[in-house]
Formats: structure tokens, sequence, C-alpha cells
């Protein structure tokens, strides 16, 4: 009788790898959270270099607006604010002297009016520290870049306005109305600011980013807007906060 040979089972071999359903599973989880955290950082990445480019071309129109009013001698900018020691608009779309065309307060100033859409407006005071009329102390020059929300044919200028501060809460004020969030707030009498964050329907309370007067303090000062006609656009064309220097202009 013819013996059989037991064949041995066959050995897995050691050499054939794979991955499990599970296993693939969990590892197009944790790729697509990669991804999905990664493509978040798009848009945020965008907005900030949307604000960089903005900030940057509100400081060339800042540059350049400064350099346009410190061309003028000393005696025009007395004979357009006389001995004003508070702030005043001294060029805007609504306020341009004859020693100023119109056209150098927009930026670029070559476009055609069609593309007036950013530029800049100046408000000076003469410095008195010493309360004494006959020191010259030189001129406080503030400086605002804007860029028009709406259709050119809006104008953009500064608006007086007067404000309490909120006793309880330094940052919040009162005011006569006309406040615009964006707008930066500038004190007439002496020259500092601060930016409006958020304001109510009615603009006449609003969100400072940064202390301006103690607690309970009245004041007056300056915000920026856009007005097409009788009517405000509620955003403030001010695209960045205001540049302040302290200049003794030419004789």
């Amino acid at each position: 009788m013819a013996a059989f040979q037991t064949i041995p089972p066959r050995k897995p071999n050691a050499r054939r790898k794979g991955f499990t359903l599970a296993e693939l599973m969990i590892s197009i989880g944790v790729l697509g959270i990669g991804l999905t955290m990664v493509a978040s950082l798009f848009p945020l990445g965008l907005h900030e270099n949307q604000d960089c480019v903005r900030y940057a071309l509100a400081n060339t129109i800042t540059e350049n607006g400064l350099a346009i009013v410190k061309a003028f001698p000393a005696a025009s900018i007395n004979s357009l604010i006389g001995t004003s020691t508070v702030l005043v608009p001294l060029f805007d779309e609504t306020n341009v002297s004859n020693r100023l065309a119109a056209a150098w307060l927009h930026f670029p100033t070559a476009v055609g009016a069609a593309e007036y859409k950013r530029g800049f407006l100046a408000m000076v005071r003469k410095v008195n520290d010493d309360n004494n009329s006959a020191t010259d102390e030189g001129h406080q020059i503030v400086i605002v870049a804007w860029e028009k929300t709406g259709p050119v044919t809006n104008q953009v200028k500064p608006i007086r306005i007067t404000y309490t501060v909120d006793p309880n809460d330094a940052l919040n004020i009162t005011a006569s109305g006309d406040l615009f969030a964006g707008s930066p707030l500038i004190d007439e009498q002496t020259g500092m600011f601060s930016m409006i964050v958020s304001a109510n329907d009615g603009r006449t309370t609003c969100t400072l980013d940064r202390l301006l007067r103690p607690k309970g303090a009245t004041g007056a000062g300056w915000v920026i807007a856009e007005t097409a006609g009788a009517d405000k656009v509620p955003i403030s064309p001010a695209m960045a906060p205001p540049r302040v220097v302290r200049v003794n202009l030419k004789q």
C-alpha cells in the first residue's frame, strides 16, 4: 500500500503587508481634517494682506498730503485759519482754498475725475502751550487718508461734534450725532485721536479703541464722514488712523 505524504500547512508570507479598511478610513479622516484647517487659513491670510495693502496705501497718501501742506508758508496757513489754537479744517473736498486745486487732494492726482476714490483731508491748529500769543510754537497738522465707499460724486469732509464720556466707561461716549464706525474721533483741543470701533443706529453713542478723555468729561472734536447730498454714508471712508505731526512751517 502506497504511503501518503503529508503536506505541511502553508505559512503566511511575512513580506505581504497592507492596510485594513479601518486604518484606511482613519487616515482619510485625519487627512481631511488637516486639509480643512489649512484651507481655513486662506481667507484670513487674504484679509490680512488686503489690510496691509490698505495701510501701506494710506501711509503713502498721508505722506503726500503732509508734504503738500508743509509746502505752504506759515503766513498762508495763518491767513486761512487765523489764530485758532483749536483744530480746524484746512483742506477737504468741501473746503478748498484758491491756493490749492481740488485735484491735489486726490490720489493719484493725475487721474480723471471719475477715478477720485481716494485722497486726503488736512486739519491744523496753532500750538500755544505757553499761552503767549507772541511766541511762535509752530503748528499741529492732522492728515487723514480716505477711500470713498460710494460713488465718486460723494464728498468727504470732517464734521464737528460735541461729546460726553460715559461716567462708568471711558471708552464709551455719547455725542450730538454723526458718529461713524471706522472714523477717527480727533479732539480739537489736543489733536489726540481714538478710532470709533462701533456706533449705534442713531449714530449718537459709540465705543472707542482707546482713552481720549477721562470718565464723565466733555469735549469737542472731528469725525470723518462721506456725504451723498443731504445723506451721510454710515461707514466712515477713513482708511487708517490719522497722521498727527507738529511742525514749524517755513515763513
